[in-house]
């Protein structure tokens, strides 16, 4: 009887422990989604999924833009102080890639999400 009980309580720690893991996967949004372009998302977490078609670092900022009009659709930035924690130039490594960024959304007339460590990016 007391190694049944003993079971029991094994077996119900696990399912809470399980239970308290498992968490709501965050929405994915696609470079062009019409969330990104309104107000409703600025300054919140968000994960968006883009294929890298223009870049462009002039040695202090890197782009990785998703659209050929960088100046309307989204923009991930990497800032001068993350640039030493990539092992390689983002702007050739990322270049055609399709990626998934994580990160807080910002921008002034345009989307842009700030990059500051390679883990915040995920080659698809």
């Amino acid at each position: 009887m007391i190694r049944k009980n003993v079971v029991s309580a094994v077996l119900l720690i696990c399912c809470l422990l399980l239970a308290s893991c498992t968490t709501k996967s965050a929405d994915v949004y696609n470079w062009d989604d019409s969330k990104l372009y309104d107000s409703s998302l600025l300054g919140k977490k968000v994960t968006i999924e883009f294929v890298v078609v223009s870049s462009y670092n002039p040695g202090t900022i890197c782009y990785l833009n998703s659209h050929l009009d960088y100046k309307t659709y989204l923009t991930a930035v990497i800032p001068s102080d993350a640039l030493s924690k990539f092992a390689s130039k983002p702007e050739d490594y990322y270049l055609n890639e399709k990626i998934k960024v994580t990160g807080i959304l910002g921008g002034s007339g345009r989307p842009q999400i700030i990059i500051e460590d390679p883990l915040q990016i995920e080659i698809l």
